[in-house]
């Protein structure tokens, strides 16, 4: 894979994170608005959508930023260094 490959997974990897950031804030801000205006049963239940589609949006995060622990490339790099030690 060369550079100009690299580059724009990368970028796509970006674009991707900040639309899924930018759905975050909008559905969650319609089902928290929804929950305290509309909803008559008296149950928050709106945090608990935001706190689990959060985790979801830092692992989200961390999988773009973390090069080492999430790198294919490096995976395949350690596993051919793996493979030419034993043999």
């Amino acid at each position: 894979m060369d550079n100009d490959e690299k580059l724009i997974r990368k970028a796509k990897a970006k674009i991707g994170f900040r639309l899924h950031a930018f759905v975050y804030i909008i559905v969650c801000l319609g089902l928290s608005l929804y929950d305290i205006f509309f909803d008559k049963t008296g149950q928050n239940w709106w945090y608990f959508v935001v706190s689990g589609w959060g985790l979801g949006l830092l692992s989200h995060f961390i999988g773009i930023t973390s090069t080492s622990l999430f790198s294919v490339e490096k995976e395949v790099e350690r596993l051919k260094k793996d493979s030419k030690n034993r043999y």
